[in-house]
């Protein structure tokens, strides 16, 4: 049986390993504010209605192995510290550990792994039912027979875009095309009109 750890909430001034992310860093980027007065780069996330504002910090994350026995590697990565949070992050069960960083750009963990040569710049998630802990792993490129698909990517707003070319339930098959996001901060599915009517309708045969 795996063991629940009970999480404290972060803090940079309880951490021996933590320091801020000064302004000149390239991680700071152009689009993200500056602190003068502490030299501090801050940042804001928007995410729907919600949102997390705070400073980028540097601090280490511990990572296991996946070998018996598993191995420990400690590695310096850049995460935002939220001072202000609103909408969904505030509501019970969203965002109280934190929000990770899991997109495409240098700034997310898997980028700063990649760089670091710890993993391949690549992840896998897996949700677990509430009041069970789900599981990240990075570095997973998935077995040797996958099947892969490309990403519709977009310079100005780079997301885990793909295009659907056809949906089967069961031995139902329809040449729906549409594109769909990947949302990493999302355990549920939301789809339009005319794919949602067919795999719904499809679904009822089953049950």
């Amino acid at each position: 049986m795996q063991q629940k750890l009970e999480l404290n909430i972060y803090s940079p001034r309880n951490s021996t390993t933590s320091s801020p992310l000064p302004c000149n860093s390239t991680l700071c980027g152009p689009t993200r504010a500056c602190l003068t007065r502490s030299n501090t780069c801050a940042y804001q996330e928007l995410y729907g209605a919600s949102s997390s504002t705070g400073i980028l910090v540097d601090d280490v994350l511990h990572l296991g192995t996946n070998t018996n026995p598993q191995d420990i590697v400690d590695v310096s990565v850049t995460f935002g510290c939220g001072m202000n949070q609103t909408g969904y992050f505030l509501e019970s069960g969203g965002g109280i550990n934190g929000i990770f960083g899991l997109g495409m750009g240098g700034i997310s963990v898997p980028s700063i792994l990649a760089s670091k040569s710890v993993t391949a710049n690549s992840f896998s998630m897996c949700f677990a039912a509430e009041g069970s802990s789900g599981r990240i792993e990075f570095g997973d490129k998935g077995s040797a027979d996958q099947k892969t698909t490309p990403f519709n990517l977009q310079k100005s707003n780079p997301t885990y875009n793909i295009t659907v070319t056809q949906v089967v339930v069961g031995n139902n098959v329809t040449d729906l095309e549409f594109t769909a996001v990947f949302d990493s901060g999302s355990a549920f599915t939301r789809l339009n009109e005319p794919a949602y009517s067919f795999i719904a309708n499809k679904f009822e045969l089953y049950t």
